[in-house]
């Protein structure tokens, strides 16, 4: 069960086609109206090597990308679906998360509750009214362990928590040492050390 249905290649290009109508209204909103932001978008969506890996490899970043447009063209007349949108990304991968701060600094209010809404409400349907939690050991054991085993590429090994699975396998350092890796770098990014 699960998400599945997210990566069906139908559902991958209505997001493909959702992204592009959306990418038009930001270029529109920031100032590029008629054919001049039709070309950029275009042009954009038709020769961008990554825009074309995400279609052929089934990967997940057009919901990304309609989340944060949605955010982006839908925060002053719609926060609480903004919030919602936010959520519903930020449960495919953590980026939209990252615009709660800014909604916090502007005081969106009912953005932020949008987003503990769909935050609950998605966690509530997927974990069956919270009947089941072996998903949550699940995702603890992938980020405790992040991964044993090495992916496939060394070109698509390319996160950061790659690179320091990497750097510890290059050492020969123990693999139980990658969450405080993990913890100091992240306290590092936060305090600006």
């Amino acid at each position: 069960m699960g998400f599945c249905f997210l990566y069906s290649s139908e559902l991958a290009f209505i997001f493909l086609l959702l992204s592009y109508l959306l990418s038009l209204q930001f270029a529109s909103k920031i100032g590029m109206k008629g054919l001049k932001g039709m070309l950029l978008v275009s042009a954009i969506y038709l020769f961008n090597v990554p825009v074309l890996r995400t279609l052929s490899f089934n990967q997940v970043n057009f919901y990304i990308l309609v989340s944060i447009l949605g955010v982006l063209i839908l925060l002053h007349k719609y926060p609480f679906f903004v919030g919602i949108f936010i959520s519903i990304g930020g449960m495919i991968k953590l980026y939209p998360f990252a615009l709660s701060l800014p909604l916090l600094g502007m005081r969106k209010w009912r953005a932020l509750i949008g987003i503990i809404a769909g935050i609950f409400a998605l966690v509530f349907l997927r974990q069956s009214f919270f009947k089941i939690l072996h998903f949550w050991k699940q995702f603890l054991n992938f980020y405790l362990f992040f991964p044993i085993e090495q992916e496939s590429s060394l070109f698509r090994n390319t996160s950061p928590m790659s690179f320091l699975r990497s750097s510890i396998d290059l050492f020969n350092l123990p693999s139980s040492i990658l969450s405080t890796l993990i913890i100091i770098v992240l306290l590092t990014i936060f305090f600006g050390m």
